[in-house]
C-alpha cells in the first residue's frame, strides 16, 4: 500500500479508493472472504488490509459474518446474541433457548426474546400483550396499594395524575407537591395564592389535588393466574432475597455447608419461581382447549411455590442439629423432584 497505489498478493495493482469500493460492495452481496477486484482472480484480500481500508464498524461487521460464514461452512450452526451481538457456536440448546457465553444473556432460540419456554412464541406475543400492561397494577395489589379502583386527580397546577386508590401520598412530578391521596390535600403545610377575594384581598390556600374520575384497572389476565405470576416474577428479580439465601447456605454449620450448595439452591430457587411464571402462563394459554393433563400440571405448579417456602424456612431454621440439616436436605431433594416431574409434564404437552 504506497502512495494510494495497493498491490495484492495477486500481483494486481489498484487504486486504494477503487479497492475500498470494491471490498464494501462485496460485504453487502454477502461475499466471504473478499477476493481480488479482477473477476477471474480468486485471491483473498489480507484481513490486515481489510483493516486499514475500512471504517471500524464495517470491519467489524465483516469479521463477525466471515466467522459465521466459516462456521456455516462446516456444518456448525452459529448464532447472533441479541444484546451484545457477539457471534458464537450454538454448542447446546434446552428447552428452545440459548445462553450469550460472552454477555450470558438468555434468549429464545426462535424469536431471540426473553426464555419463555413452555409457552411458544406466538403464545408467549399473546401473553405479553395481555399480562404486561397489567403487572405493574398486580405489583400494586400484592404491596397493598390497590383495593378496587385507580384515582384520577388534577394537581394544583392543573396536571392530571392518577394512582391506586390506597397508595397513601402521591408525589406531582408538574408541582413537586406531594398528596395525601385519599383526601387530595397536600402533606407540606404551605399556601399558594388563588385570587382576591369581594374585597380585592389575596386569597391564600393549602394546595389540593382535585378528584376527577375513578376506573377499575384493565384485567386481561383474571385472578387466578395474574397475581400467581406477579408474585414468582417478583420474588425471582429480588435480588436481596437471593443474597440472603447464599448467605444462609454459606453459614450454615459444616455438616450441613457439606449438603448444601449455595450454588444449587439458588439455581433451583429460580428455576421454580420461573416454573410458576410461566407454567401459570401456559395454564392460561390453553385453558380454553387444555391438554388431558391441564388439571394435572395445575396441580404441580401449586405446590411449587409451597415447597419453596418449605426449603427456605429450613435454610433460616438456627438449629444445626443432624436431623434439622437431614430435613433441610429432605426439602431440596422434594423440590428438585417436583420441578423435574412439571418439566417433564410440559415437555408433554408443550
Amino acid at each position: 500500500l504506497r502512495a494510494g497505489l495497493c498491490k495484492l498478493g495477486c500481483l494486481h495493482g489498484i487504486c486504494t479508493d477503487c479497492l475500498r469500493e470494491s471490498i464494501t460492495g462485496q460485504i453487502r452481496q454477502g461475499i466471504s472472504p473478499v477476493k481480488c477486484h479482477d473477476e477471474n482472480c480468486d485471491c483473498a484480500i489480507p484481513i490486515g488490509l481489510i483493516r486499514v481500508l475500512l471504517p471500524v464498524p464495517l470491519y467489524i461487521f465483516y469479521v463477525k459474518f466471515s466467522y459465521m460464514q466459516m462456521k456455516k461452512r462446516n456444518n456448525e450452526e452459529v448464532r447472533s446474541c441479541p444484546l451484545c451481538l457477539q457471534a458464537g457456536v450454538v454448542t447446546s440448546k434446552s428447552y428452545r433457548s440459548l445462553c450469550c457465553s460472552a454477555c450470558a444473556t438468555c434468549f429464545c432460540e426462535e424469536c431471540e426474546k426473553m426464555p419463555h419456554w413452555p409457552l411458544t412464541c406466538n403464545e408467549f406475543d399473546d401473553w405479553s400483550e395481555k399480562f404486561e400492561p397489567q403487572y405493574e397494577m398486580e405489583k400494586c395489589r400484592l404491596d397493598g396499594k390497590l383495593k378496587e379502583y385507580l384515582v384520577t386527580r388534577r394537581c394544583h397546577f392543573g396536571e392530571l395524575i392518577e394512582a391506586p386508590d390506597n397508595i397513601g401520598v402521591q408525589k406531582c412530578s408538574t408541582c413537586l407537591l406531594t398528596y395525601d391521596w385519599a383526601t387530595g390535600r397536600s402533606i407540606v403545610d404551605c399556601r399558594c395564592y388563588v385570587g382576591k377575594d369581594e374585597q380585592g384581598m389575596p386569597v391564600w390556600k393549602r394546595p389540593e389535588a382535585e378528584f376527577v374520575s375513578q376506573r377499575k384497572p384493565l384485567t386481561m389476565v383474571n385472578r387466578q393466574f395474574a397475581p400467581i405470576c406477579a408474585s414468582a416474577r417478583r420474588k425471582r428479580f429480588e435480588e436481596v432475597k437471593v443474597t440472603n439465601m447464599i448467605a444462609k447456605c454459606t453459614h450454615q454449620s459444616q455438616p450441613s455447608g457439606q449438603i448444601l450448595n449455595a450454588r444449587r439452591v439458588v439455581d433451583l430457587r429460580n428455576t421454580s419461581l420461573y416454573l410458576v411464571e410461566y407454567g401459570t402462563a401456559w395454564l392460561f394459554e390453553h385453558r380454553m382447549s387444555p391438554p388431558d393433563n391441564w388439571k394435572q400440571i395445575r396441580n404441580q405448579v401449586t405446590k411449587l411455590e409451597q415447597k419453596l417456602d418449605i426449603v427456605v424456612a429450613r435454610l433460616s431454621s438456627k438449629t444445626d442439629s443432624e436431623l434439622s440439616v437431614q430435613q433441610c436436605s429432605q426439602a431440596i431433594s422434594s423440590l428438585e423432584a417436583l420441578v423435574a416431574a412439571i418439566i417433564s409434564l410440559l415437555q408433554l404437552s408443550a
